[in-house]
């Protein structure tokens, strides 16, 4: 898989949470003042929609936040595949798959090759 692909899975992660989360902010900033409608007001002193602006850095930050913690559980995983891999190169009798990289070692050996 060439590198630029992976890079465009990336930015289109990056599309559509941000915009996910810009349009959610577009759908509650119509209703404004209203609970319901033209139904119910809500005449409360925190009923104002922020600006712009300042919705978009709120939107962007929880962006990012989001695909740290995506990318954490990604590491964790990739933690967990490698003491597997390790753990199975241990134990007498065990083949690994071909290809698979152990930390310090290398590629594992090819049984019959």
């Amino acid at each position: 898989m060439p590198e630029r692909s992976q890079y465009a899975l990336f930015v289109l992660a990056v599309t559509f949470t941000w915009l996910m989360g810009l349009m959610g902010f577009a759908r509650s900033g119509i209703r404004q003042h209203w609970h319901v409608w033209e139904v119910m007001r809500d005449t409360s002193p925190e009923a104002f929609t922020p600006a712009l602006g300042y919705a978009a850095n709120m939107i962007s930050l929880c962006v990012l936040i989001f695909l740290s913690l995506v990318a954490f559980i990604f590491w964790l995983g990739g933690l967990a595949e490698k003491a597997s891999a390790a753990h199975a190169l241990e134990e007498p009798g065990v083949s690994v798959p071909k290809g698979v990289a152990m930390p310090g070692r290398g590629t594992a050996p090819v049984i019959g090759d």
